[in-house]
């Protein structure tokens, strides 16, 4: 016997970030990072 489960709500979460850091979520919610030298550098350093 199977059973289908269906969600009850759906929740959207969304990090709350501090004034300063909110342009980092502009740019990683934009694809220029993929390609932009200057932008990548960014992340990388972030991630180091």
């Amino acid at each position: 016997m199977r059973y289908e489960i269906r969600p009850m709500k759906e929740f959207l979460v969304r990090p709350a970030l501090p004034p300063e850091l909110e342009r980092m979520a502009e740019l990683a919610n934009n694809l220029l990072w993929t390609w932009d030298p200057t932008i990548r550098s960014l992340f990388r350093r972030l991630d180091a």
